[in-house]
């Protein structure tokens, strides 16, 4: 391991990392006070501007809690953004601590822009090739039919690519790694 990469690790040790399930548990009920509220919807949706770290830390924990589905082991995450991924990931292999920094991208909701869609949205993160370790995580923020089989990506190097999003309200799903051979997992939001 190069010197970097061992003071990358080192940092990454002393962050603090939080459980998917804790954190969207309490999601739900906050989300439940605000849906009963009169707040503007951009609040209630975490689409202001001052809002994103919050919107960026739920979908951090419902990639998170997908990634416990795949990897059937509880994965933590931390936020820390950086020049190439925005929260970085923790879970135990064995006797062996994995740690996986994670860009978050999203194809959003038709309301914010009706011609968003997976493979523009995959097109785009060719600046993020280079890194062997850093994940793409794509939410599909967006009501639709995902053909899996159209799906179009670019050859790059990265450390993966995933797509997650609501197939249903509280029923979840995590389709990847798209630059190897994809499979696609159900879970559920935490009630």
């Amino acid at each position: 391991m190069e010197l970097n990469d061992l003071i990358q690790m080192r940092e990454w040790e002393r962050l603090k990392y939080y459980d998917p399930f804790i954190i969207l548990t309490h999601l739900r009920r906050l989300n439940n006070l605000a849906a009963e509220s009169s707040l503007p919807k951009n609040v209630k949706t975490l689409r202001r501007n001052d809002l994103k770290e919050y919107r960026e830390g739920r979908d951090a924990a419902l990639f998170c809690l997908g990634m416990t589905k795949v990897l059937c082991t509880t994965v933590f995450f931390a936020r820390l953004e950086a020049q190439d991924y925005d929260f970085v990931t923790r879970w135990q292999n064995v006797d062996e601590t994995i740690y996986t920094p994670v860009q978050l991208k999203e194809v959003v909701p038709e309301s914010l822009n009706p011609n968003s869609n997976v493979n523009d949205t995959l097109a785009k993160i060719i600046k993020y090739s280079g890194s062997d370790r850093t994940v793409v995580a794509l939410r599909v923020n967006r009501e639709i039919h995902l053909e899996l089989n159209s799906i179009q990506f670019p050859k790059m190097r990265l450390g993966g690519i995933w797509l997650y999003g609501a197939a249903a309200p509280d029923q979840w799903y995590i389709y990847g790694d798209l630059l190897n051979e994809p499979h696609l997992w159900e879970f559920e939001y935490p009630s």
